[in-house]
């Protein structure tokens, strides 16, 4: 399993688990909607009132796990809030997954993420032994950068 299939893995999940962290350190879950980019950053909308919008703006660092059947991917990702060209390269990529969300830019206060993976790991509990792959930078070649 190289780094480019665990990302095609990714991009046909299209929903997943989010993890933050609160202002008083416990954890925040919440299932989003996601979109892998071709670099195996993903990204998400949620509007600007939301727990998980407050605690990223807060501290960009987040969790994901994306699973089918007995594979799962799970990522520590740093987390960016695009603005300008980078907002609209992100929107269009989310836009590809999910067409709905063009409904949703009307929405007051709506914003998008885009997780930087920095860590990941892919599992596949259907294979005997298991297959687990771990990618201690993320997708990115040069472990200096996200």
């Amino acid at each position: 399993m190289t780094a480019h299939e665990i990302r095609e893995f990714l991009s046909r999940q299209h929903h997943g688990v989010l993890a933050t962290v609160e202002a008083d350190g416990s954890p925040h879950a919440a299932v989003v909607g996601l979109a892998t980019r071709e670099d195996g950053s993903l990204v998400f909308d949620t509007l600007d009132t939301t727990r998980k919008a407050a605690n990223l703006r807060r501290d960009a660092r987040a969790a994901v796990t994306v699973y089918e059947g007995a594979r799962t991917v799970q990522l520590h990702a740093t987390v960016l809030e695009p603005v300008g060209a980078l907002r609209d390269d992100a929107v269009a990529a989310y836009l590809q997954v999910f067409p709905d969300g063009h409904q949703r830019l009307e929405w007051p206060g709506l914003t998008h993420f885009v997780l930087c993976p920095t860590w990941v790991r892919y599992s596949d509990f259907d294979q005997q032994p298991p297959l687990v792959i771990e990618l201690p930078h993320g997708f990115s070649p040069d472990p200096g950068r996200p």
